[in-house]
């Protein structure tokens, strides 16, 4: 099903015919002809408390059109930062690239929008250092060779990797394991 979604200087116009067409049962599901959805023309738009009633109303916040852009993706080329800003702390993924490999950092930097490169330069890089700083769970479930870890097939089945919190508990049995078999 496909959308005509205007486009107008009063803000309330379009808030107004979205609430009308959520209301009416519409969702994410309708779409402009290259699959632009509600989420994505309020991105471009700079609607934000629209962009928050879509995703109160379950929207999701990832979703693409034909070309692979995001609410993140339209937002930026709407030179949006109040909105990129929001959708980055409700949680979008600027990861993601379309169809050409872009994702929402280059075409920012590509456009020449200086402070949206900087606040996603920034977001990246926060979310790099956070990734860094949490413990990831690759240690084997029994913290012996096994073929999970692609060592050592003959130690008995892996149950893949273990959350790190239980790491130290297992690094103790290890050592336990260890000294049993060398008595």
């Amino acid at each position: 099903m496909s959308i005509y979604a205007p486009s107008c200087s009063d803000r309330s116009g379009p808030f107004e015919y979205s609430k009308m067409l959520i209301q009416k049962q519409a969702d994410a599901t309708l779409t402009t002809s290259i699959g632009s959805n509600l989420l994505h023309i309020s991105a471009y738009e700079g609607h934000g408390a629209l962009i928050d009633f879509f995703l109160q109303s379950r929207f999701d916040i990832d979703a693409r059109d034909i070309y692979g852009h995001t609410a993140l993706h339209y937002a930026v080329m709407g030179n949006q930062a109040k909105i990129v800003r929001q959708l980055l702390d409700r949680g979008a993924n600027a990861k993601l690239s379309n169809k050409d490999f872009s994702k929402p950092e280059h075409l920012a930097r590509r456009k020449a929008y200086l402070p949206l490169y900087k606040m996603l330069y920034n977001h990246r890089k926060k979310v790099e250092a956070e990734k860094k700083s949490t413990p990831s769970a690759s240690l084997c479930c029994h913290l012996l060779d096994c073929f999970f870890c692609s060592k050592n097939k003959s130690r008995g089945a892996c149950y893949g990797p273990i959350a790190p919190s239980e790491s130290a508990n297992m690094a103790k049995k290890q050592v336990e394991f260890s000294a049993l078999s060398i008595n």
